[in-house]
């Protein structure tokens, strides 16, 4: 019941902070965006979701290598890593 309202949550937060750095960060997308912010759960949210990790911004990365840069990760890993720190996130804010 929490999760999905959780997971909601958090793509908005995305979308919003999206919109307000796009003028800044020319070329990233959300996800690039909630990567160098390390914002890793809304990262998370946004793999869930389907997002692309193939875009490049206008420096020539993509979220992939963003992830591993950040991370150490692949995005496989990361997604499985982060689903496990958003399950106890929802148990412990309900």
């Amino acid at each position: 019941v929490c999760f999905p309202l959780l997971l909601y949550s958090i793509v908005l937060y995305c979308i919003i902070l999206h919109c307000i750095l796009r003028c800044i960060d020319a070329g990233d997308t959300a996800m690039h965006l909630a990567l160098r912010q390390k914002k890793y759960v809304c990262a998370h949210a946004l793999l869930v979701l389907g997002a692309r990790t193939d875009i490049r911004n206008d420096a020539g990365l993509t979220q992939e290598d963003l992830i591993l840069k950040m991370t150490g990760m692949t995005p496989h890993l990361f997604r499985r890593e982060t689903e496990v720190g958003a399950y106890y996130l929802c148990q412990s804010s309900c």
